[in-house]
Order: structure tokens, then sequence, then C-alpha cells
């Protein structure tokens, strides 16, 4: 009986669209996935790690294909009235139940499995980079079906199949699905998740419990990947263990625990129909049909007033189904969850650092702009086909259709009620807005900020309203309009667009730049292309809505070709008229973009750059071979106008040959337009004005040392959709590096990507991998200059610069600043210019200068503070600092950076310093911590410069973050020591996971960010509880003295290491060696602790501690035998809040590799012991390192 039964739901199923259209949908998919060339540079395009996490990612699909199927399966017995002749026959209630969800589970299973088959095929059949793929493996891609799509899509059938069948509702089964992805969702905030990236809280304790609940388990396969290495991702298969392991088989054991619940409560016999109340069977028929007099009624009339009262009645008709509809009622659940967690994880210790900020409108408006958008979306695309098609789904079209109503009304009704989605969702926003900052006691309100909520997150959904409602009203079907209106969504108005040459802002259909908020400068410079962008489509939605009133189907329906011909016919110059104004209108704004986008600023797609780029390349390459000039002093007048987006320069830098030939040719590349350019001694000999190049032959050759003068005007103009950020309101920060042309031919305008490259004819780039040998051979280059300028800005604003200011007046309604460094200083120039308010003090003869927003002092002390006690330690460790003044400027939260420091000049950004709420004072002070490591730098990176080579940024970064961790730790104690060793070993392990390149040691880094603020901080607190505070103070300070002085800077890593060699006992060279030489990662864990207290009244504590030492050659890692002093510690509470009084023992043990056991006196019993509790070691697991004594 089940085997007919499910060839029965086989031959049914198979004559619908829906399953070959999921199959040709779901495999397209997987196509267009293998098919792309995108992958880090590292990473195979079929490397096992990318087909796992395509594979989990797209099974998110599935649930659309179930929720359809369990529709089917489970609904058309009612639709068709087939319930009692089913019931009637021999069929089991177990047949019944077996069959219908096999059909349900095999036909979603049939859809959704040519994902896999798609990106197998894609693979062989697109032109790939042979040298990026992996060979082909079906077991791969079987494993990966047996791991993610069979369990995921079982999973998902079992939890809608059994909703489908308790309750017989469509709308059940929709809410069901809804609810499935409220689960990711909620899950995904605990990992980086592919949908919702970097929403996640950097630190949490329920890591565990989110890869358990997510029942796709694509976060236990983040957190199972989440520290693979490149070459890891290219070799190691998703693995069924861990959390993972466990994520399959608590849903699997759920599932069938749904589907035992289903079948116990399942009713086979009962019709489960609403009982109706009996009529009063005391009164005849006859009594009631007397009781009752015909009443004729006049029909309304079909005027202005009509319509009202129609729209106005099925608006509220259509918003109270809406708040009654399940669907919408856990996604409005889910949406608060969203937009709490968001706002709670951001403002509560949701930092880096663990940081928190204070609750300000312009931090809590932009959170939840991506959230607003997507899950609005779904909704739109959802009801936008219930609503329309509510009436036939009902059958009470007929009667509806037959009344006076206009079509107006039922058209706009239904847009109301779609209208009121984002209304509500922004106003929840606000409303949990503001309950956080009442309740995080910041209760002031910015009510205009809030009120732009409904224009900027709220027009892009009013557009795609109309989008969604003109194409159900033409489409034939409510499922195929739902599925039409995704596709147009995805592929026009979203990033996807990027990807299939979609690109024009013209062709983006409903594209609106997301506009960020500003405490300080206001709503971000975007704000302009949206404006012009949002009319657009807007006025394009009313086209459409037109278009859709007119072609709106009363009665009975025809086909659809007699559909689309009744949008060509009937046209009145009642709808002629309006139709005329909006398309003039459209034509209008749409020229405005064309404008904008291809006449104002050159337009250029990605294709087109790369063949101006292989252009130039070929043009120009011979150049490489010809010296640079470097500038020695530069000049410059730079005139700001930050309301109209503008900047003006001219430049004269003074060039020198710091080569040892003659140079008789240069070449310069503009980067903003240059207006005039000259060189002296030179004749331009070429211009062209496509690449921006200006080619200069010498009348008589520039000998060694000897210099040239070039003089330069540029204009730094925001023109076009697309404004920077450099130029705002309030808060402009322009770079000497915006303006300042390449000097010579630059490799940074070829093209990197070889499939590319090899389209366009080009040979292969030549990479050089850092060596030893990138050392005997030290270039001048770009070294200290002499540096003036005279900075113009409005009269409400101040202007700042490098150097010390020699002058300041006001001129023709202007402020004027003329400021000249006291000696050569780092080319690393910056413009400021804002209303600041300043606070200013003397400390040891230099005027520590502090320029803030006026209302943001929140953390004023702090940040003066820190710089003394920078100050203070720097110069007695490290030298006297070479400046009368030390500035802090603040910016706008446009800028993503913690700190930039220029020399006597650090910028601090609002979100990433002055907002951060500290009054907590036993928290991580970040304002101190980002204080002291900007003030660093005036020693690392300015006194102590080096050239952009291997193992450069060991003394930029590396120094700087090791003099920020031992002024934390003289002044905010041994805590904070533990959440800058925290955050150093994520930093370094997650970079490396996507890192670009093959990982160097240390000493050859080639300024990745993950070896910059996360191993050279690892590296250097080693070597501080190696050989001591003092000694390697020592060895920087003699680095100082030497180097101090240069022009070109020529220390080097090797030198460095030198000197480490000679303040290192001689038995620990090799450490130093297996640190800065080796790529060397530990795995360090206590196993077990036991204490007994002896007769004496101490305390013998026994630790079981189990250690591993890895090397890495050439991305391959292998275990290798350690014998080398860790510190081991006991403390009376965690480390995490220890301070010295918490410390019983803390001290470095020799430790080997293997299982080891140590044994401590101790006068008291401590809380926790710890191995390495201050991250002096790279070890992947640290929360394994410490364990409390029961």
């Amino acid at each position: 009986m089940i085997t007919e039964l499910l060839k029965f739901e086989f031959t049914y199923q198979r004559k619908l669209w829906a399953l070959p259209a999921a199959v040709i949908l779901f495999f397209l998919t997987g196509f267009q996935i293998g098919g792309q060339a995108f992958a880090p540079d590292l990473v195979d395009y079929n490397a096992p790690y990318k087909i796992s996490y395509y594979t989990s990612l797209f099974t998110l699909g599935a649930v659309f294909a179930i929720m359809f199927f369990v529709i089917n399966g489970l609904l058309r017995d009612s639709t068709y009235r087939m319930q009692e002749i089913i019931f009637s026959t021999g069929v089991k209630k177990h047949h019944f139940f077996i069959s219908r969800f096999s059909g349900v589970f095999l036909f979603s299973l049939l859809a959704v499995s040519p994902l896999l088959l798609g990106m197998i095929s894609g693979t062989l059949i697109v032109d790939l980079d042979p040298e990026r793929l992996a060979p082909i493996s079906p077991t791969l891609y079987f494993w990966n079906w047996l791991v993610f799509v069979f369990p995921n899509v079982f999973i998902c059938s079992a939890f809608i199949f059994t909703v489908g069948l308790l309750s017989k509702n469509r709308m059940s089964i929709y809410a069901s699905a809804v609810l499935i992805y409220v689960l990711y969702f909620v899950c995904s905030f605990y990992f980086n998740s592919p949908v919702l990236a970097d929403s996640t809280p950097t630190h949490t304790e329920n890591m565990m419990l989110a890869a358990l609940a997510d029942p796709f388990g694509i976060s236990a396969f983040m957190e199972q990947s989440k520290y693979l290495t490149p070459l890891q991702k290219n070799s190691v298969w998703v693995s069924l263990t861990g959390n993972l392991l466990l994520n399959r088989l608590l849903w699997i054991t759920i599932s069938f625990s749904f589907l035992g619940f289903a079948y116990r409560l399942f009713s086979f016999r009962a019709l489960n129909q609403k009982k109706q109340k009996a009529p009063d069977e005391t009164k005849t028929n006859e009594e009631i049909t007397n009781n009752i007099v015909y009443q004729p009624i006049a029909p309304s009339g079909f005027g202005l007033g009509a319509f009202w009262q129609s729209f106005l009645a099925q608006t509220k008709i259509g918003i109270s189904q809406l708040l009654k509809s399940l669907p919408f009622q856990a996604m409005l659940v889910f949406i608060t969850f969203i937009i709490c967690s968001e706002f709670y994880s951001t403002l509560v210790e949701g930092g880096s650092y663990s940081e928190s900020l204070y609750p300000i409108t312009s931090i809590l408006a932009g959170l939840n702009n991506a959230a607003i958008f997507i899950f609005g979306l779904l909704l739109i695309v959802f009801y936008s086909g219930e609503w329309v098609w509510k009436e036939r789904s009902e059958d009470f079209h007929l009667i509806l259709d037959a009344t006076p109503a206009s079509n107006a009304s039922f058209f706009w009704s239904k847009a109301s009620v779609l209208l009121s989605i984002p209304f509500l969702f922004i106003t929840l926003e606000i409303g949990i807005a503001i309950a956080f900052q009442f309740i995080l006691d910041y209760a002031h309100i910015d009510i205009s900020t809030y009120l732009s909520l409904y224009y900027y997150q709220g027009i892009p959904l009013v557009f795609y309203i109309l989008l969604t409602l003109f194409i159900q009203t033409l489409s034939p079907g409510k499922y195929l309009g739902m599925a039409i209106s995704g596709i147009v969504i995805a592929v026009f108005g979203t990033n996807l667009s990027g990807y299939l040459g979609i690109e024009h802002p013209l062709l983006r259909i409903g594209y609106m730049p997301s506009v960020t908020f500003s405490d300080m400068s206001g709503v971000s410079n975007n704000a302009s292309a949206f404006h012009l962008l949002s009319s657009n489509w807007i006025i394009a939605g009313l086209i459409l809505s037109i278009l859709a009133l007119h072609g709106w189907q009363r009665g009975i329906a025809g086909n659809f070709q007699e559909h689309i011909k009744q949008l060509f016919r009937g046209w009145t110059s009642r709808k002629l008229v309006p139709l005329s104004i909006f398309t003039l209108l459209f034509l209008c704004t749409s020229g405005m973009i064309f404008y904008k986008t291809n006449v104002e600023a050159e337009y250029l797609s990605s294709d087109s750059v790369l063949d101006r780029r292989a252009e130039y390349e070929r043009k120009y390459k011979h150049y490489e071979e010809e010296h640079w000039l470097y500038p020695i002093s530069i000049s410059t007048d730079v005139a700001l106008f930050p309301f109209e987006r503008t900047y003006s320069v001219d430049a004269v830098y003074t060039l020198s040959n710091k080569s040892d030939t003659v140079v008789n040719r240069a070449l310069f590349i503009e980067k903003k337009p240059i207006t005039h350019i000259s060189l002296e001694r030179a004749i331009l000999i070429n211009q062209d004005s496509t690449h921006g190049i200006f080619e200069f032959e010498f009348n008589s050759p520039v000998l060694p040392r000897d210099s040239v003068k070039l003089t330069f005007s540029a204009n730094g103009a925001h023109t076009g959709l697309r404004s920077g950020r450099d130029l705002v309101d309030n808060g402009s920060f322009v770079h000497l590096r915006d303006f300042s042309p390449y000097l010579g031919y630059t490799d940074n305008k070829e093209i990197t990507d070889k499939a590319e490259r090899k389209k366009r004819g080009l040979p292969d780039r030549e990479e050089e991998q850092p060596s030893a040998a990138d050392f005997e051979i030290m270039e001048s280059g770009f070294g200290r200059i002499n540096f003036e300028t005279t900075l113009s800005v409005p009269a409400s604003q101040t202007g700042i610069s490098v150097g010390e200011m020699k002058g300041q007046w006001t001129e023709n309604g202007r402020n004027y600043y003329q400021y000249k460094t006291q000696s050569p200083v780092a080319p690393a120039i910056t413009y400021q210019s804002a209303d600041y308010t300043l606070e200013q003090e003397y400390f040891n003869g230099i005027s520590l200068e502090h320029y803030y927003h006026p209302g943001h002092a929140f953390n004023n002390a702090a940040t003066m503070n820190s710089m003394k006690q920078t100050l203070d330690y720097a110069q007695k460790e490290f030298g006297e600092y070479p400046r009368n003044h030390l500035r802090i400027t603040e910016l706008p939260s446009y800028w993503g950076f913690g700190g930039f420091a220029t020399a006597g000049t650090i910028s601090m950004v609002e979100y990433n310093f002055y907002l951060v709420d500290e009054r907590d004072l036993k928290a991580f002070s970040l304002v101190a911590k980002r204080t002291i490591h900007e003030v660093a730098h005036q020693w690392w990176g300015h006194i102590l410069s080096t050239q952009s080579l291997s193992g450069g940024g060991i003394f930029v970064e590396g120094f700087a973050k090791y003099t920020e961790a031992v002024v934390m730790e003289k002044y905010y104690g041994m805590h904070s020591l533990y959440q800058l060793s925290q955050s150093a070993n994520h930093t370094y392990f997650n970079g490396r996971s996507y890192a670009s390149t093959l990982e160097q040691p240390f000493y050859l880094e080639q300024g990745e960010h993950y070896m910059l603020y996360g191993k050279s901080y690892i590296v250097m607190i080693a070597l501080k509880e190696l050989i001591g505070e003092e000694s390697l103070n020592g060895v920087l300070k003699t680095l100082v003295d030497r180097h101090k002085n240069e022009i070109d800077a020529t220390v080097t890593s090797v030198e460095f290491l030198d000197e480490l060699y000679i303040v290192t006992p001689e038995e620990y060279h090799y450490l130093v060696d297996d640190w800065f030489k080796k790529i060397i990662t530990y795995d360090l864990s206590i196993a077990e602790v036991s204490y007994s207290k002896q007769p004496s009244g101490v305390y013998e504590v026994t630790i079981h501690i189990d250690a591993k030492k890895y090397e890495s050659v050439d991305g391959i890692e292998s275990e290798i035998s350690m014998s080398e002093p860790i510190p081991i510690g006991l403390f009376s509470t965690h480390p995490s809040g220890a301070s010295l009084d918490d410390v019983i023992f803390l001290s470095p043990k020799t430790i080997v590799d293997g299982k080891q056991k140590l044994t401590f006196q101790a006068d008291k019993l401590p809380k926790y012991v710890s191995i390495d509790p201050y991250g002096t070691r790279p070890d992947l697991v640290r929360s394994d390192n410490h364990l409390g004594v029961d």
C-alpha cells in the first residue's frame, strides 16, 4: 500500500511545475557557484572548505521548496474536498502518514540535491584558472551531501510537515518556515554568519549553544573551520566531530521526536472542522423568514468619497489581518530579537576589547539598516503575493469584484497594508533604541535623526512594495510572482548584480546607497546620492503602480496573454496624464543620474577598469626600470571647502635623486585631477589624460644627490554619485597621499588576478618571496621630509596639520593656519578641519592639545592622563620626545580605524574612542589603550622609522603594541594584559585564516594585519618575559639612538635580532629563532588539578599539564619537541580580573611536550591555576589554559 501511495505522490508532484522548477533553480545556482572564479588568493575555487561553505549556506533555500511540497502534500485533500473519500478507503493512518511525509522529504531532497551536481558541472565547464582548481572528487561532494543536504532537508521537512499536519493551515506552515529562519539567524549572531556577516559579538560565552541550536549546522561548521589556514582549507574536509556531530545528532533526534509527536496527535478520521453554533430550534424556518424585511439598497457613487470609504475599510481590514498573521507575528518577534541583540552587542561590552559605547542616537540609528531591509524585503515579497491573490485564493473575488469599488481602492489598500510593514519595523526600532537610551542612563534623544529613518530605511522598501505589487498583478500565479519578485530584487537590487556585470546605477533597479550617521557630522555624504536615486525609483514605482491599476484583474481571469494585452488597451486621459507626467519626471531624474555618473565623472565598468589597467601596463611598464625622484621637502597651500565638498592644492616638492645613477626622465601619475604641473629643468613630452600621466624629459640628467623642484596644483572636488568621506560638514580629513601623485611607475595599478591577466594577454606577474636576501641591498626611497603648509578652512572651523603652528589669521571670511615642522618628519601628512573645542595642558614643556567635538568630553581626563603616562614612560625608557606639542583630534565615525598618528598629531574616531563608555571603572580602558598606542607611535614610526621592507612593521606596530602593554600593566593592572592578549591571539589566528599570502616568519612579515596587531604583541610580550623589561627596553633604546637622525631609514629586523642575541642568554637563542625565524604555534592546557593541605598549613597543589608545539613549513603544520620556560600561575580569582594581590604564584617553569605534572606549595588555596595566563604564546584554544580548583 505504501509503495502504491508513493507512486501516486511521485506522479502527482511530477505533473506540477514546482519540482522541475526547483530542480532547475538549484542546479543553476550550483552551476553559478561552481563556475565563479571567486575565492581568497590561496584557496582553490573548489577547495573542500568552499564546497562545504556553499553547500551548507544554500541549503537555507530548501525551506521554500519544502514549504511548497508540504502545502501541496497535506492541504490538497481539503482544497479539493477529498478528505472524506480518503478517510473512507482502506488507507491506514500509518500508510497515509509515511507516504505523505516520504513524498515531502524525497521530493524536497530531489529538488535540492542538484545544487551539488550544478557545482560540479560549473567547475568542469567554465574556463577557470587550472592552477586554482583541485582535482574533482565526487566523494567530497557526496560527503557534503551527507553532512548538510540530507540532514537539513530531513530536519526542515519534519518540522514543517508536523506543523502542517496538525494545523491544516497554510499560514501556520508559512510561520513554521519563518521560525526555522529565526532560529538560524539567532545563532548567526554568535558567529560570522555568511548572511549576517560581522553581526556577531566578538566575545560570547554561548558559542557552543549557538553551534548546537542552529538547525542547518552552519554555525557549527563556521566554528569548526574559523581558524583553518588557507592551505588547510584546500585539504581539510568538514568533519563530523565536536559540536557539528552533536548538532547533527541533536537535530535528527528532535526531528524524529516531531514526527512521533505528529503521528500521535494526528487524528486520521477526524475532519478537524470548526463547530458551528446550532440554530435555535425553537423557531421554525417560516418564522425566521417572516421576520426578514427586504430593504433595497441604492449603490453608492464612484466619486472620491466612495474611494476613500472603500480604501479605508479595506486598509483597516488588511492591517488587522496582517497583525493577526502568524508569519508576521513570528517575524516581529524575530526582528525585535535582532534589533535588541544588535543594540546590546554594540553598546554593552560588544567591541573587540569588550568595550561599551554610550547609546548616542547616531550610533543606534545606523545599526539595523541591513536587518530592516533584508527582513522587510522577505515579508514584502511574501505578503505581496498573499494580499494580491487573497480574494482569489478564498474564491471570494467574484463577489468582491462585483461591487462598485474602484481598482484604485483595491490596489492602494493592499499597498497601504504592505507599507505598514516597514513603518512598524522602523517604529519598533526607534522605540527599542529609545528604551536602550533610558536603560543605559543616557536619555539624550535626537528626534530628527530617528524620524529620518522613516525616509532612509523606508523609501527603498516602498519602491519594492510597488514593484512586487506590479509583478503580482501581471503574474499568472502567486508563487510564480513571489519567485519573479525575489529573482528581480536579488539580481538587480543586491550585490549579486555586480557579479553579473550589472553595475550602472540606472540598471540596478531599486538600488539606493545605505546611509550612516555621525554625532559629529550628521548624515554621511552618500545621502545626496540617496536623494537622487530614491526620487528616481519612487517615480518608477508610481509608473508601475499606474500600469498595475490599469491591468488589475476583476471577475473571471483570462489567460496570461489576454492579461498582457489588457495593458495596451483602454487607456483614458485620466490615466495617461499622470502616466505621462511621471514618465517625464523619471526621464529627468534618470538623465540627472546619467549626467552625474557618465558626464560629471568618468564611468567605467569593472571590465573597462581592467582593460585600462592592462593598457597602462603595456604602455608604461618600461618606466619600472627608471629610478624615482623622492621628496626631501614638501610645501603645500591647501584650501578646504567642506560644505562645497571640494579642496584645492598648490604644492612645491623638492625631489632628490637618491640613486647612484643619473635620471633622464620622470613619470608622474595623478591621483586627484592635476590642473597645472611643471618640473624644474625638464619639458613635458607627453600628457596622457586617459591614465592621468605626465611624462617629463630632463634637459640635462639629474645626477646622484642632485635635486629639482616639482610644482603642481590639484583639485579634490567630489564628482558624480560617489562621495568620499574626506570632506564632510564637520570633521574633514585629507591625506597628503590622497592628492600627491605617484612619482614614477607603480605596480599598484597593474592587474593582479592571473585569469584576468591571461584574458588580456599579459604575462604572469613576478612575485618575489620574502627571504633574508631582502636585507642585503638597502635602497633609499621615501624618507623624512621638511614640511610646511598654509591651510585655510571655513571661519567656523579650526584647521590642523602636521608641525608647529607658526601663524594664524582670518581673511575673506576664512581661517588661515601656517604649520612648519621643527625637523624632518615621516611623509605621513594630514589636513583637518572641524568645529572643535580645545583642551590644553603643558606637561614637561610639551603642549598637550586635545581638539574634540563639543559634547564629546566623556573621556577627556583619561585621554590627558594616558598622554602624560606614555610620554613619561617612553621618554624615560626610549629617549626624548623631539617636539614641543602633541595633539589629539577627533574625526567623524565614517572612518573605521582606531587611531592614526602623524608626527605630533594623532587622529581618533568618535565611535572608536570618544563615545566609548568607561563609566564602569573596573572595565578595560580602551581609551587609555588607544591613547598609549598612538602616542607610542611618536617613537615607533616617527623617531625610529623604517622603510617598506620585510619585517619593517615590527618597528612600527610591534614596538607600539609592546609599549601599549607595559604602560597599561603599569597604570591599569595585570587584568589589562589578559584582555590585550585575548584580542591579539584571536587577531592572529583569525587573520591568518583569511590571509591572501602564505604566512612568513615574523622577521620577514609583509605588513599583514594579523602579524602586526596579533603576532607582534605575542612575540614582544614573550621577549619581555624571557629577558626582562629592562633588557628589552635597552635594545629598543639602542635602536632609537642609532637611527633617530636618519633621513632614510636603515634599521632592519636582522639588526634587531642581533641586538636581542646580545642580551639573551645563549641557551634561549633558539627561542628567539623560533619566534622570529620560524612559524611556531602551541597547544597548552591544564588537564587536571588537585591539592592537599599539609600538616604545616600550606597547600600542595598538583597540576597536570598537556603541552604541544607545532612548526609550520610551507603551510604544512607538524608537531615538534619542546622544552622551554612558560609562565605558570596560581590565582585567587580568574586571571582575567586578577590584580597583584590575587597572584599567589606567577613564574616561568620549564614545560616539555606531552603530559607533565608540576607541584607547588602555596600558603593559601588558589581558586584558579593557569598556564601562560597572559598570552606569551600563540595558542589556538586558550580557554583550556585555565582551570578552577574545586
